[in-house]
């Protein structure tokens, strides 16, 4: 998985990037997906709808940042439970958030 975001990374911004380079936004993302993570285990009863909608909406941004367009995907669908007012779609799709982290973690933490 490591390498489909360094590629992505690579690919995308404008700038040649160093492996330190790589290293430190996967690094950079990862922390920030860590607290989003930490945020959503606060909400996993799916009725905090503005929490989990500020929370989706940073999810948004990192993942599309690197490439993770499962977790952006993720994000977008608990975004539009939220705004929807679908607590049980919520619960749901935070917990497959929160899978994703662990898969992430494992995949992405030196």
């Amino acid at each position: 998985m490591r390498s489909e975001y360094e590629r992505h990374l690579r690919e995308t911004l404008p700038v040649p990037l160093s492996d330190e380079d790589v290293a430190e936004i996967l690094a950079a993302f990862m922390r920030s997906f860590s607290s989003c993570a930490d945020e959503l285990r606060g909400l996993l009863d799916g009725t905090d709808f503005p929490a989990i909608r500020r929370v989706t909406h940073a999810l948004k941004g990192f993942s599309a940042n690197v490439g993770a367009h499962d977790l952006q995907s993720l994000a977008l669908s608990l975004n539009a439970a939220a705004h929807a007012g679908d607590s049980i779609a919520c619960a749901s799709l935070a917990r497959d958030i929160l899978d994703l982290y662990d898969r992430y973690a494992a995949d992405l933490t030196p």
